[in-house]
């Protein structure tokens, strides 16, 4: 899938407030890289992975996730 979109690619999965990344394709040739690798957690509020799996949880799951979250920046925007 990387080859023929020319992107990279990336599995993950959502662990408790985290994004915890399960396997990752990276593109070479990509002018800008971002220093992932299998075992990388990140905070799942403020990634893209994060945002795509809070946006498939329930309601209740959601919720149960903002209640727990510790929501702070991690830039100045």
């Amino acid at each position: 899938l990387s080859e023929q979109l020319h992107e990279a690619c990336n599995l993950a999965t959502l662990e408790g407030e985290q994004v915890l990344y399960l396997a990752r394709s990276a593109i070479p040739q990509r002018l800008i890289s971002v220093d992932l690798s299998v075992g990388s957690r990140l905070p799942a509020y403020c990634t893209s992975m994060g945002r795509i799996l809070l946006a498939a949880l329930d309601d209740d799951q959601l919720q149960d996730y903002l209640a727990h979250a510790e929501l702070q920046p991690k830039t100045s925007r």
